[in-house]
C-alpha cells in the first residue's frame, strides 16, 4: 500500500501515532514513519523493517494486491487511465508473478494508438476487466486501505462512495 503510494503520511502519521501511544516502547521505525512525509522515505523505513523478520514466504498474490492498491488510486482520479496501466505493466514486469506484464502494455498501446478518447478507456477498461479478474483484489485493497483511516480523513477526500465496486 505504501509503495503503491495508495497510503501516503496523512493515513500513516495518524496510525503510527496511535501506535506510538499506545505502546510502552514503539519500535524505532514506527517512530520514523510517525515523523516523516517524503513518500520513497517511508517505503525505505518499512522495507527496512520488514526485511528484518523472518518470512518464510512471501505473502500470496502480493503483487496483485499491489495492482488492487494502484487501480484504487485510479479511482479516486490520482492518476490517469495511461498511467494506471503502465505502472501496473511495470510492477508486473518485475514481479514475476502470476499476472502477465504484457496485458496492461497491450491495452495501454491500444489506448496510445486510440488518442487518449474518454470512450476508448471505458471500451479498454471494461475489456481489461474481463480478462483480467482484479476485481477481488481491489476490494481486498479498499479492505486493507479503510483499516488504515479514520472516519474523518474519509470525510476529508477519500470518500468510500468513490471506491464503490460497480465503479469497475
Amino acid at each position: 500500500m505504501i509503495e503503491s503510494n495508495l497510503l501516503n503520511f496523512k493515513q500513516l502519521h495518524p496510525w503510527a501515532d496511535k501506535l506510538i501511544a499506545e505502546l510502552d516502547s514503539p519500535p524505532a521505525w514506527i517512530c520514523d514513519v510517525s515523523v516523516t512525509k517524503y513518500q520513497p522515505d517511508v517505503a525505505k523505513i518499512v522495507r527496512g523493517y520488514v526485511y528484518e523478520l523472518e518470512i518464510v514466504e512471501r505473502p500470496y498474490d502480493l503483487e496483485k494486491f499491489h495492482v488492487g492498491c494502484l487501480w484504487l488510486r485510479y479511482m479516486r482520479r490520482e492518476i490517469s487511465w495511461a498511467t494506471l496501466l503502465h505502472f501496473i505493466g511495470n510492477h508486473l514486469d518485475a514481479a514475476n508473478g502470476g499476472w502477465a506484464c504484457e496485458i496492461p502494455y497491450e491495452f495501454l498501446n491500444i489506448f496510445e494508438d486510440g488518442g487518449y478518447s474518454v470512450e476508448l478507456e471505458a471500451q479498454t477498461r471494461k475489456i481489461y476487466l474481463s480478462k483480467v479478474d482484479v476485481k477481488k483484489h481491489i476490494i481486498m485493497a479498499r479492505t486493507n486501505y479503510f483499516s488504515y483511516v479514520k472516519q474523518k480523513s474519509t470525510q476529508q477526500g477519500d470518500a468510500p462512495e468513490r471506491f464503490a465496486p460497480g465503479d469497475l
